[in-house]
């Protein structure tokens, strides 16, 4: 099983997402840090849509990216309005989910963004896939958390219930405490998965 995390070098080890679509508009995930385009991520922190977030200064953006695996949606050059080379490659970053991680025990989601011309293509589910299978190469997780906005009542109708539903189904994490507007999700790791499979293993 190739590791989704891979060593920071070669970057050809990391492991990489593609998806193409009934008009052959194509799309890829990678968590190359190399690709990463530092200025789209700057403009998406100082923008109200993460409102979490703020504009940081370069380096310690830099530093943040650094410390951090993030998986960057890409639309490739074919399927642009423009031409953007990024790293020498042909493609425009579109998107991107960060993992705050050791990468080995613990990983906590953070910064999800999709570009809004590009949402309603399945492309949302699809990066949670690859965080998903990001997160399952890390043989020693305990834990794997997230926090979102709202209220934990999943009846309503509308953007906060619609977040927490889908984390619930993309990533099987499920809410566990919820104070001032804003909800804690967590789920299992594969330490706690192994030890309920063969509970005579220590």
């Amino acid at each position: 099983m190739s590791n989704p995390l891979g060593p920071p070098d070669p970057p050809d080890s990391l492991k990489e997402w593609r998806k193409t679509l009934d008009d052959s508009t194509t799309f890829r995930i990678t968590a190359r840090r190399s690709l990463l385009d530092e200025n789209f991520i700057g403009n998406v922190f100082g923008s109200d849509e993460l409102y979490w977030t703020e504009r940081m200064e370069p380096y310690d953006l830099s530093i943040m990216l650094d410390n951090s695996v993030t998986l960057g949606l890409y639309a490739e050059a074919n399927s642009m309005d423009r031409k953007v080379i990024t790293a020498g490659e042909a493609c425009q970053q579109i998107g991107l989910a960060r993992l705050v991680t050791d990468k080995t025990t613990f990983a906590y989601l953070t910064d999800v963004f999709i570009e809004n011309r590009y949402r309603g293509l399945g492309l949302g589910r699809w990066l949670m896939t690859a965080v998903q299978e990001t997160v399952d190469a890390m043989p020693h997780l305990r834990q794997m958390m997230l926090l979102t906005s709202g209220g934990t009542d999943k009846s309503v109708e509308g953007t906060i219930g619609t977040k927490i539903r889908f984390y619930e189904e993309t990533l099987g994490l499920s809410v566990f405490v919820g104070s001032r507007g804003f909800v804690s999700m967590s789920g299992r790791g594969n330490t706690a998965r192994k030890k309920r499979e063969h509970p005579d293993k220590r």
